[in-house]
């Protein structure tokens, strides 16, 4: 049986032949995940840490009903945020002395100087985009090591308030979101999620929102009535609307 970092590398390469310059998140908890767990990424080298998902944690996934097609109309888009999230990280390493060949990655550069020092760098030596895509990144790293604390606390209040975060700073700052993902993060939102967001690259796909055993029925009533049954996709809810269970990773079953 394939070990699962080395296949989730495998297939982070392989993607890169179809023109986009995608990193290995997907790749990573499709082949490493554990059932009743979520997991934290990290990369460079790869490292998958399961986190259990608390008792009475209920994750709803829904579709904008919009493809964002990362090999075609997309990937211009994904590439270009890519490059800018690059070229900003290059620009904040030289404006604060730091030697390149040691700081190629965000996470190098948040081990060595806080995030409020790296974003003070970035004010100072970066405008527009770049700025942005900065600062998205900065802020995301720091939410993710707080979702973790959150998670393992059971706080979903926490939990889902970072969620929230992630979302605008999507939308704002790193600019993926579209209308349809907005309206679902709302319609979740109001229909007592305690936290939803975009998830993968943005520009169509799906939001994934926070509930719990108790408001979990609510929220997908609320997105069927006012997302798709305003769009009349009713038919085909099952394909659109679920609540996901965490589940182990791809695996060789023997017959």
């Amino acid at each position: 049986e394939p070990d699962p970092i080395e296949l989730a590398e495998l297939m982070a390469e392989a993607e890169q032949y179809v023109g986009t310059r995608g990193g290995g998140m997907d790749q990573a908890i499709s082949a490493g995940a554990r059932a009743g767990c979520a997991a934290r990424v990290e990369f460079y080298p790869l490292r998958i840490q399961p986190v259990p998902v608390p008792d009475g944690w209920r994750f709803v996934v829904a579709h904008s009903l919009v493809q964002a097609h990362k090999s075609g109309g997309a990937r211009e888009g994904y590439n270009r945020r890519r490059a800018e999230t690059e070229e900003a990280l290059a620009s904040v390493v030289a404006d604060l002395s730091l030697p390149p060949s040691e700081v190629d990655s965000y996470r190098d550069l948040l081990e060595r100087v806080s995030g409020p020092r790296a974003l003070a760098a970035a004010e100072a030596c970066l405008e527009g985009d770049l700025r942005k895509r900065f600062r998205h990144v900065v802020t995301e790293y720091e939410r993710v090591v707080r979702a973790e604390v959150a998670m393992r606390r059971g706080s979903s209040d926490g939990f889902g308030m970072l969620m929230n975060g992630s979302h605008a700073s999507l939308a704002s700052d790193y600019e993926v979101s579209i209308p349809e993902l907005d309206e679902l993060v709302g319609i979740a939102r109001d229909a007592g999620a305690a936290g939803a967001r975009l998830t993968g690259a943005g520009m169509g796909g799906c939001v994934v929102a926070l509930c719990t055993t108790e408001t979990v029925e609510g929220v997908l009533t609320a997105i069927q009535e006012r997302f798709y049954a305003a769009r009349n996709r009713v038919d085909d809810l099952d394909d659109h609307l679920f609540v996901a269970e965490p589940a182990a990773g791809a695996s060789v079953t023997k017959m």
